[in-house]
């Protein structure tokens, strides 16, 4: 009786073990190769960048990335969104704002955005990188990005599924970024910055 109990608890162990090796697996998979352009709103003329790798399981970071290019074009920025991928086809050109995020799976970011992140951040542009979790007590994955060669944003941002808040957090942040661009002339709330 003991022996079928462990090989259940055994069972049930490796089945959650699989499982989550390919949910992991699967936000690694490159999702499309192509760049919506969204044009401003407003006559700004800066341009912005987004780079994502979308939830592998809900539409968390869907809606993020809706709310995101909603207040860019707002702010009067053009925006180029795309999902990360090993060829990211961006429009050449020069960005005023590049932003990076990945949702969060087993304590890390998408390898394909930190890759992306790598090939193609332009360095007169202002660099943002965040991240969507479950856990609001450790932004540990924002921390590893950031010492990797080459991954240096101006600032960097964690956000969690859920949180009430979130959508105060997205505008403050924002709102420095796009101050850091010169697109405003005060900035709003605070930030997480690296330096």
């Amino acid at each position: 009786m003991v022996g079928t109990i462990l090989m259940a608890v055994f069972g049930i162990f490796l089945v959650a073990m699989a499982f989550l090796y390919i949910v992991s697996r699967r936000n690694e998979q490159a999702r499309g190769s192509r760049v919506d352009h969204f044009p401003a709103k407003a006559n700004g003329g800066k341009v912005a960048l987004l780079v994502y790798q979308p939830s592998a399981l809900g539409k968390a970071m869907d809606r993020l990335i809706e709310r995101m290019t909603d207040r860019l074009l707002s702010a009067g920025f053009s925006v180029d969104r795309t999902v990360a991928g090993p060829h990211v086809p961006v429009i050449e050109g020069e960005y005023d704002l590049m932003l990076f995020g990945s949702s969060v799976y087993m304590g890390q970011l998408s390898q394909l955005l930190l890759q992306n992140l790598d090939e193609i951040i332009e360095r007169q542009a202002v660099v943002g990188l965040f991240s969507l979790g479950l856990r609001q007590d450790d932004d540990s994955e924002l921390t590893k990005a950031t010492t990797l060669p080459g991954v240096n944003p101006d600032s960097v941002m964690k956000f969690f599924s859920g949180d009430p808040a979130q959508a105060d957090k997205l505008g403050d942040w924002l709102a420095e970024l796009i101050y850091r661009v010169g697109q405003e002339d005060e900035p709003v709330g605070s930030v997480s910055d690296k330096t």
